[in-house]
């Protein structure tokens, strides 16, 4: 039983990495790029941004480049009007994509699901406090979680949105500098 619910929450991790891959890259959105986007969103200069902080200063604004030369990025260096869209829609759209699986399911089941896991997730949390480890994408601590309702139907949110651990396996994507690949 353990097993298949550990299969079917990754699978739903899994999904929701895809719908934002798939999102960012509806919108011409490379992999480095995605950490750009994000960085700057959260107010942070891209080149102090965990993910990418250890890249050559060079590739990095390399990518600020390309990202400004398509209007996403302002000359004061912050996202423009155009980039805050940008990222507004990918995330609108991983949202959308993430919610997906759940149409299937009733707004009882939902709720009975829901309430199922929220203890587990709890007991889950509590150990990893007492134990000093990281959090793992799917899991998120009690007090960044919320619940939000789409239409009918209600999903678990966390304070980065649907998808924001995925950013990671952004890297790879697009060309070796870091840049988008062409839309075909």
């Amino acid at each position: 039983m353990v097993a298949r619910l550990f299969h079917a929450a990754s699978l739903l991790r899994e999904h929701g990495g895809d719908g934002h891959i798939a999102a960012l890259m509806a919108e011409g959105v490379g992999g480095l790029e995605a950490h750009v986007l994000v960085a700057l969103a959260m107010d942070m200069p891209a080149e102090k941004f965990g993910r990418i902080h250890h890249l050559p200063a060079a590739q990095i604004a390399a990518v600020i480049d390309g990202m400004r030369d398509r209007g996403l990025i302002g000359d004061d260096g912050w996202l423009s009007e155009q980039g805050r869209a940008v990222k507004q829609r990918v995330e609108s759209l991983t949202d959308h994509l993430a919610v997906q699986p759940y149409e299937s399911l009733e707004p009882g089941e939902l709720d009975e699901l829901m309430n199922a896991l929220e203890p587990l997730a709890a007991l889950l949390l509590a150990a990893q406090d007492q134990n000093g480890r990281r959090w793992p994408f799917g899991l998120c601590r009690p007090h960044s979680c919320r619940r939000e309702e789409y239409g009918s139907r209600a999903v678990l949110r966390t304070e980065h949105g649907v998808g924001h651990g995925h950013a990671n396996a952004l890297v790879g994507h697009g060309r070796a500098d870091g840049s988008r690949a062409p839309k075909h």
